[in-house]
């Protein structure tokens, strides 16, 4: 289960603020993966909450997230582009 919350931080005379976007935060692989929800409405960051939950729960890696490629499937990909275009 996921969270949504404010980032705090400190102001130049050391008074602790809230900001004013969402974030999210949950679990990938046992590593906590934290994400800015761009946006400054509380339903917006559930809703990608939800998103990043169910790709996770799909087996696919959360959108902000990359898969590894080696250069050998960069290489054979490359090799496929040029067959199918001349």
């Amino acid at each position: 289960m996921g969270t949504i919350y404010k980032r705090k931080f400190k102001d130049k005379s050391g008074n602790t603020k809230e900001g004013k976007t969402f974030w999210i935060r949950y679990q990938h692989n046992g590593k906590p993966v934290y994400e800015s929800a761009k946006s400054t409405a509380w339903a917006d960051a559930a809703k990608l909450l939800k998103l990043r939950e169910g790709e996770i729960a799909r087996g696919k890696a959360p959108g902000n997230t990359f898969e590894k490629v080696t250069f050998s499937e960069l290489v054979q990909g490359i090799k496929e582009d040029y067959k199918l275009k001349g």
